[in-house]
This record gives structure tokens, C-alpha cells and sequence, in this order.
């Protein structure tokens, strides 16, 4: 009975909000095809924690705008990068991925050892999962409303495209490579946002917690029916994936 109640649901979306948004950043890269599964996405999580908290730490990123476009931008630039790998180097998608958990995950060991620091203090309220209305909702909800208005574009369209078959799509005109990459742009946009819940979540900065995200994001896409061989997903099966998962964890915990 403690879940169904104002305070309950609100510690729920506090905690669920990391995994939905995880799970969202795997998705446009899934979508693109090639078995796209980004395994470095909960070190990368990781990674934008930590780091935000050391800079916090030493008297950066004191304004909320920087501390938000700062998780973003790291986001957004560690899977361009990944994406150019995989484009220009042609390293195979998994082989990049699982470079970039081994990486990651070791490099946050060398950033904060073990887990400490403090978040800012305008962060505290968007962790104390009193009423069910706070930033973490906020986010979800426009992250899912921006994720809708994105199957509206063309764009989405010639992802889709690319996904399901990727020659047909270059004779078609598509710009493989364009797409591809502004795959991985959106992928790092949701993973800045899933950093910046999971460090309210947390308060603090953590080297180790992040990496769990990886398998339960995972299987919370594949729960909500998107396909790994790419070319098809939805936001809302992901959406319902996330918090079945969430579920599960909870009922387990609490019996």
C-alpha cells in the first residue's frame, strides 16, 4: 500500500526516471540498424555523474543551466564520437559499444574512486520524492512528448527505412551516414537527461551505479517490443518496459 500513495508514486518516478530515459537513449540507435546496441550506456551514465560532481566540487557548473547543458553536451559528443568509429572506421556497432563500457567503466574508477560528493542544493528537491509531481516527471514527460514529435519528422521516417534495410535506403536517396549520426546525437541527448535523474536520484556521485543501468535498459527495450535487428520501436512500449521493470525490482525488494 506505500506505492499507492502520493509520496509512494513520487519515490517511484524518481527512481524509475534513469531507466525510462536509458532506455529512450538506446532506442534511436537501435532503430538505425546493424544490431546498434549501445552496452556503454550505463558507465556513460556513470561517466556524466561523476564528473559533474568533481566539477560541481571544485566550483564549477554552479549555475543549473551549465550543469544541465554540460550532462547533455558530454552526452551528445561521446556518441558522436562513437558513431564516427562506426562510420568512418567501419568497426563493427557491438565492438564499439562493449569498448566503450570497458572504457568508461574503468575511467570513472580513476575520476572518483569511491562513491562521494554532494549534488547541488537546488538538486535536493528533485530527489526528496514527496508529491508526484517534480523535474524528473517533468523530464520524462517531455522527453516522450519530444521522442512523439520526432516520429512526426522525416527524419524518423529514413531511420526507420535505414533500420529495416539499409541498402534499400542508400538507393533511395537517404543520407546513410547523416542519419546514422544524428541517431547517436539524439541517443546522447537522452543519456545526458538520464544522468542528470540519476545524479538527483543519488545526490552524490557514484563510479560504480550507473554500470547496472546497461543489462535492465536493455531488457526493458527489448520488453517493449523493439526490435534489436532495427527498424522498428515505440516510446511507449519502451515507456511500459521501463516501469514493468521498475515493478519487478520493487515487488522483489519489498517481499
Amino acid at each position: 500500500p506505500n506505492l499507492v500513495t502520493q509520496s509512494g508514486i513520487g519515490s517511484a518516478v524518481i527512481v524509475a526516471s534513469p531507466l525510462v530515459l536509458a532506455t529512450y537513449a538506446l532506442m534511436a540507435t537501435v532503430i538505425a540498424g546493424r544490431v546498434t546496441v549501445d552496452l556503454s550506456i550505463g558507465p556513460l551514465i556513470g561517466f556524466i555523474n561523476v564528473t559533474l560532481i568533481q566539477i560541481y566540487g571544485a566550483g564549477g557548473l554552479q549555475s543549473p543551466v551549465s550543469f544541465v547543458l554540460y550532462a547533455i553536451a558530454v552526452g551528445v559528443l561521446y556518441q558522436l564520437v562513437m558513431g564516427l568509429i562506426i562510420v568512418f572506421v567501419r568497426v563493427q556497432p557491438i565492438i564499439v559499444a562493449l569498448s566503450g563500457y570497458l572504457a568508461l567503466s574503468g575511467l570513472n574508477l580513476v575520476i572518483l574512486p569511491r562513491p562521494g560528493g554532494v549534488a547541488p542544493d537546488w538538486m535536493f528537491d528533485w530527489g526528496a520524492g514527496t508529491s508526484i509531481l517534480s523535474p524528473p516527471l517533468i523530464i520524462v514527460v517531455l522527453a516522450t512528448a519530444g521522442w512523439l514529435l520526432f516520429t512526426r519528422s522525416a527524419f524518423y521516417t529514413h531511420l526507420r527505412l535505414m533500420g529495416s534495410d539499409e541498402r534499400a535506403a542508400y538507393t533511395s536517396g537517404v543520407r546513410i551516414t547523416a542519419v546514422r549520426l544524428g541517431a547517436h546525437v539524439i541517443g546522447g541527448i537522452f543519456a545526458g537527461l538520464s544522468a542528470l535523474t540519476f545524479t538527483s536520484l543519488i545526490s552524490s556521485g557514484d563510479p560504480n551505479q550507473g554500470t547496472t543501468y546497461t543489462l535492465i535498459s536493455v531488457t526493458a527495450l527489448v520488453l517493449g517490443g523493439v526490435s534489436l535487428a532495427g527498424g522498428r520501436a515505440s516510446v511507449f512500449g519502451a515507456l511500459i518496459g521501463a516501469t514493468n521493470l521498475y515493478l519487478i525490482t520493487y515487488v522483489l525488494a519489498t517481499f
